[in-house]
């Protein structure tokens, strides 16, 4: 593990057939989990670089926002295809959890682009 709070590991002797399960650092067990069962991973943006990158933009991270649902949005924007948002959450946690500032765009993403570019 990583010193964190508890190590994930695998039970059994083969890492596709064991059960896997998370303990505390004195051994005792805090989730398990069974095969078939799913777990979502949320990836969060590095603090002082969305704290950064939030200053530049001339925005105060600890402001608080008021999120609400477009009702007329397109139905791919409404979809859930991530966690919830909250209907009031600071700025900072805002892009910190809920928005991808730093992974590197992909090819449909400046395909998409060049129609909106001149050169």
């Amino acid at each position: 593990g990583s010193g964190g709070a508890g190590d994930i590991g695998i039970v059994g002797n083969s890492s596709d057939s064991g059960d896997l399960e998370q303990k505390k650092k004195d051994g005792d067990v805090m989730i398990s989990f069974d095969p078939g069962d799913v777990l979502e991973v949320y990836p969060q943006n590095p603090r002082d670089e969305t704290v950064l990158a939030l200053t530049q933009l001339d925005l105060d991270p600890n402001a608080v926002v008021d999120i609400q649902h477009n009702p007329k949005a397109p139905a791919f924007l409404r979809q859930n295809a991530g966690p919830p948002l909250p209907s009031r959450i600071s700025l900072l946690r805002l892009f910190r959890v809920y928005l991808d500032l730093f992974g590197t765009p992909g090819r449909y993403f400046f395909s998409v682009l060049s129609h909106f570019a001149s050169d």
